[in-house]
């Protein structure tokens, strides 16, 4: 669960950094339960696909999404613009859309701060650009583990980590690279 707060160390831009820019925002105003967030550098083949998957596939909880471009040189922008464009219309259960860019490089980790501290939602899920989103409902299932036990503070598609003596659920540390068990919530 993320909440906003203040940040400690009050950080700033790297110096050779360009600004932020806030390039597309669409909004009904209203709260959503969830926030998905998604940092993209150069995805021109696959990211139209991906981001129709979302609006496809998340089921029955408001949601915004956050998209962030990071330092992209080939036609993702233009991709996603096009996607949008052929949208008649955003999705009943998406209460915003907002599009973020940066010129220089941020980096994933970067992304995910800028998406967390833009992020409205009760629960937050990070969704990589090269990622597309099959199951409808997906995001019912992701958020299982955070009802299920308040001590996770974050999941992927690898695995849930917890607060408690770095507990989790799924792919961790060693088990990284072996299949992830059917009896995951």
């Amino acid at each position: 669960r993320y909440k906003k707060g203040k940040f400690i160390n009050n950080p700033t831009l790297h110096p050779e950094s360009s600004p932020i820019s806030i390039i597309y925002y669409v909004s009904t105003e209203k709260i959503p339960y969830l926030s998905i967030i998604m940092p993209i550098h150069n995805q021109e083949n696959v990211i139209a696909v991906h981001i129709k998957s979302i609006f496809t596939c998340t089921i029955e909880m408001s949601y915004e999404l956050i998209l962030l471009l990071d330092a992209c040189s080939d036609k993702t922008e233009q991709h996603i613009v096009e996607e949008l464009q052929k949208q008649t219309a955003v999705p009943e259960l998406c209460t915003s859309i907002m599009i973020c860019k940066s010129e220089t490089p941020l980096f994933e980790t970067t992304c995910d701060n800028i998406g967390l501290y833009c992020a409205k939602g009760t629960y937050v899920i990070e969704i990589q650009a090269d990622m597309e989103m099959t199951e409808k409902g997906y995001n019912q299932r992701l958020l299982q583990p955070f009802v299920k036990d308040n001590m996770i503070i974050g999941i992927s598609g690898r695995c849930c980590h917890g607060l408690k003596n770095n507990s989790g659920v799924g792919k961790l540390g060693t088990t990284i690279e072996q299949p992830l068990p059917n009896n995951i919530p």
